[in-house]
Formats: C-alpha cells, structure tokens, sequence
C-alpha cells in the first residue's frame, strides 16, 4: 500500500539505492566499449548505468496445451477447475502454467498446493479440489524486512485498517481485520 511503498522507499534510499517511480524504461545506452553505458526513462531522466536487470514476472509457457486444443485463460495459462483438470478430463496442470478463476501464480507455494490435490486424486481422493491460500509476499535479497499477505487494501466489505507508523525507527505496520475486529485479513510489515 502507499504508507508500506512510503516506508520501503525510504529504507532503500538510506541503503544507497535510487529509487525511480511512476516511470518505466524506455531505452539501454552503450557506453564508448559497447557495454551497458546508461538507461533512459519514460520520464526524459537518463541514468548512468553498469547492469541492466529485467524483471518482467511469469508468462505460462501453455504452446502444447494451445496446440492441443485445450482451452487457455484470456491471458494465457490452461484453464483448470477446482480439481486442477483442464478441459480434458484426461490431463492436469498445475504451477505456473495453469490458470485458475482467470489467474496464474508465479510463486511456488500454489504450484504445490495444486500438485497434493492432483496426487491425492491419482491415489484415490477424488473429492480433493484446490482452493488458493491468500497468497504472502517477502520482500529478499536487500537487507530490509518487507512483507505483506491477504487482503493489503482492505477491500472486503467493511474491512477496517490500524495503523503504526515510526518515522525514527523507519518502521511501519498495518493490519487489515473485519468490520467487529475478529477476523484478520491481512497486513503490510516494512522495517
């Protein structure tokens, strides 16, 4: 959320990392020998650069599902039901490639969730369906504690917020619980 995003751009920054909002990259600049020399963005501002790196999120690889016939989610994926069956009652798909209520994940903890119902179905438990968690995020790799799970915008009817922001300890924590308080349904910790 902005108060999370906020707090995590700030202990970024004091870590020595820029940070470059609202602006995507529009062009990579050679320097004199060839190699990466810069980066221009969608905001006119030019960066001198060493390193590019892309992170452009998951595409489900679905060439042989397509090719198959079976159906694909509109935005790629083979379309699964609660049982991970495809439209083929014949084959599965689960992880990355599958689209599930319209949706693929990249994270791995789906992925295995749909691989127990399709095994315990292979063994026998027919009535197993898959039924997503509410999916966490942890931010890695840059020294900084971030992370969030469920329902980070409250957008469940009546869902209410508390929040605590430390300006001096650079921390800020938010819960999303329902309308009497006695559910939670999600949170953003950053610091």
């Amino acid at each position: 959320d902005d108060g999370g995003g906020e707090a995590l751009r700030v202990l970024i920054t004091d870590a020595g990392m820029a940070v470059h909002t609202s602006t995507a990259a529009t062009r990579v600049l050679p320097s004199a020998d060839g190699q990466v020399g810069g980066l221009v963005l969608s905001n006119g501002t030019v960066l001198d650069v060493d390193v590019v790196i892309f992170s452009t999120g998951i595409r489900p690889r679905d060439r042989i599902a397509r090719e198959s016939g079976l159906a694909i989610g509109e935005r790629g994926g083979i379309v699964i039901g609660p049982n991970c069956r495809t439209t083929d009652p014949d084959v599965w798909a689960i992880g990355e490639c599958a689209s599930f209520q319209g949706e693929c994940t990249g994270l791995v903890a789906p992925g295995n969730l749909m691989a127990d119902v399709v095994a315990k179905q292979l063994f026998g438990g027919l009535d197993a369906v898959y039924s997503p968690a509410a999916e966490g995020t942890k931010l890695k790799g840059v020294g900084i504690d971030a992370a969030s799970f469920g329902d980070v915008f409250a957008l469940t009817p009546g869902a209410l917020e508390v929040t605590f922001t430390d300006p001096i300890a650079k921390t800020y924590k938010k819960l999303v619980v329902s309308d009497d308080a006695q559910r939670l349904l999600g949170g953003v910790f950053v610091g």
